[in-house]
């Protein structure tokens, strides 16, 4: 069957924040650009080029939502899991918290002591009926002792199955990761603009029984891009080479290697997507599959406080231009418009 819309599905790039007809808000310092809790409305991916056990904390104290990679030892990510989210794959997720003897061990420790795992569970297809029912038992069993985050969906369709079970964060975006090939060799994909406005439509119109946050995931290259994911309906932006290049991040410097930008010189770290034989070596994979990702390196710009910074006052300064003081507000008020090829040439300079 073959599904033709109405209108072209569009991606950040095909569409611009249009300024509220009035604005009662005088300075951007009105605007409160954090979601919840101290937290802004960002996430790194779980990539072991961004983040590990050393130096996530550095992350969470800025604000961001920290989910720890799969290629971390086992035994420290259920150590850190009440504190950060971990990462898991299918596999791993369903031996240690489905199996009897570990879940219930693990079950018993996290009420006595009152807190929450926070799991992350890592896998390229988000649509896979074995995934929802592992999630399923895992919410009868855990109930509130764990919070669930998987992924990544591409149909909006599938985020009413994900707030049937109970999940609790939703990873949306397939194939547009800068290091993602999944798109390129296997033709799945769904642009990220029109999924985000279809899943908050979904939102909107149905009386769902929880509604799973959604994490947009791959892909974002700039401030805009981010703020444009958020006025659709995001509620995190998940990053992965805007945050490798901070000086913070854990990947492997390539000591001796320089890049060149605007006219700087810039030193180099390894960067790679998680469905690499890079990645698949790193987590003891015996076997390494067909890989879905690249490995390029990145330039090391800037430290991570002084680019949230400057994300929090691009951010506020969009939410001012909307009318808007909370991101809830933001994502209610912002009037988002399809632009033409001609228009990119003044927007994009």
């Amino acid at each position: 069957m073959i599904y033709q819309p109405q209108n072209p599905l569009l991606s950040l790039q095909d569409v611009c924040l249009v300024p509220s007809a009035i604005t009662t808000i005088s300075s951007r310092s009105e605007c409160n650009p954090f979601f919840m809790k101290g937290l802004l409305p960002l996430a790194t991916a779980p990539m072991s080029c961004v983040l590990n056990q050393d130096n996530w904390e550095l992350f969470a104290k800025e604000g961001i939502l920290t989910v720890l990679p799969t290629t971390i030892p086992l035994d420290i990510r259920l150590q850190l899991m009440p504190s950060t989210f971990v990462s898991f794959s299918l596999r791993e997720f369903e031996e240690v918290f489905l199996a009897t003897d570990k879940s219930q061990e693990i079950l018993e420790s996290l009420r006595q002591n009152e807190l929450q795992a926070k799991v992350c569970i890592d896998v390229a297809n988000g649509h896979m009926a074995t995934l929802l029912e592992a999630c399923k038992k895992a919410k009868e069993l855990f109930e509130d002792s764990i919070i669930l985050m998987t992924g990544n969906i591409a149909n909006p369709a599938t985020y009413l199955e994900y707030a049937r079970i109970g999940i609790d964060f939703v990873r949306v975006g397939i194939g547009t990761g800068s290091r993602c090939t999944t798109s390129a060799n296997l033709g799945v994909h769904f642009p990220i603009a029109s999924l985000f406005s279809s899943i908050r439509s979904i939102q909107i119109s149905e009386n769902l029984p929880y509604y799973p946050k959604i994490m947009a995931d791959g892909g974002f290259k700039n401030f805009d891009e981010i703020i444009k994911a958020i006025a659709l309906g995001a509620d995190f932006v998940m990053c992965g080479k805007l945050f490798a290049q901070a000086e913070e991040a854990c990947g492997q410097i390539l000591e001796g290697m320089y890049m060149e930008e605007d006219g700087k010189e810039y030193k180099q770290r390894e960067y790679f997507g998680m469905s690499t034989k890079i990645a698949q070596t790193l987590r003891g994979s015996s076997r390494l599959r067909t890989s879905e990702g690249i490995s390029k390196p990145v330039p090391i710009k800037y430290s991570i406080k002084a680019w949230v910074e400057n994300f929090k006052d691009y951010l506020t300064s969009a939410m001012s231009y909307s009318n808007s003081r909370t991101l809830s507000e933001f994502q209610a008020n912002a009037l988002v418009f399809r632009i033409s090829s001609e228009s990119r040439i003044a927007y994009f300079k």
